[in-house]
């Protein structure tokens, strides 16, 4: 960050980068869930918070089961195909939840990364408590949300009633990635209060005329 950053300071950046690619990658890809390969007679392959992909999923409207989806497809397509006709067949009320929660984590997460550049690039010292602290709740914000959409899914993913002996689905690495960026999401809100705190005393000391000596490894 600018001008002598702390310790805290240049983790609380780093740590945001990395936990913003694992946010990207956790609600971009398609491996919240996934059936086991060694199991021939699942319908569902694997999927995310967008997309499907089904080995044979017959259409639950077609009662003459002559028609199977199979491959991944993203959950808005609009194909003449059926399967947009199926979609509330496959976002239970619940999954619908988890997409909200992730989408408001991705959203705070990547305001935090506009506002950490502009701190790099643009912000003069006197705003710059203002911008951490912003960013600390920020990061707490998608913590929790981070935190409600991996719980909810994770007590309820392996329960779609769609899915075909559902003993032989798993929590996937996406799913991972999720959980773990959400932890991480805590830790940089802890970090950014922390560089807000030293910036805080800095400003203090350089206005009362009376500098104050703070250990610039914090």
């Amino acid at each position: 960050m600018t001008k002598n950053r702390s310790l805290a300071g240049k983790w609380a950046v780093g740590l945001l980068a990395l936990t913003f690619v694992l946010v990207v990658l956790a609600f971009s890809t398609q491996n919240w869930l996934a059936s086991d390969d060694r199991f021939y007679g699942a319908k569902l392959e694997k999927m995310g918070l967008w997309v499907h992909c089904f080995r044979s999923l017959p259409d639950p409207q077609d009662s003459s089961l002559r028609q199977f989806f199979s491959g991944c497809r993203w959950l808005f397509e609009a194909y003449t195909t059926g399967y947009s006709e199926i979609r509330g067949h496959l976002t239970p009320p619940f999954f619908i939840a988890v997409q909200m929660f992730y989408t408001l984590c991705f959203l705070c997460t990547a305001v935090s990364a506009v506002l950490v550049v502009m701190l790099i690039l643009c912000i003069d010292e006197d705003r710059e408590v203002c911008f951490l602290r912003t960013m600390a709740v920020l990061m707490a914000l998608s913590g929790v949300f981070g935190t409600f959409a991996v719980i909810i899914f994770g007590a309820m993913g392996r329960s779609y009633e769609w899915t075909t002996d559902k003993q032989h689905n798993y929590l996937s690495w996406s799913y991972g990635l999720g959980v773990l960026a959400a932890f991480l999401a805590f830790v940089d809100m802890s970090l950014f209060l922390v560089d807000a705190r030293i910036k805080q005393r800095k400003l203090e000391g350089r206005y009362s005329g009376k500098p104050r000596t703070l250990d610039s490894t914090v």
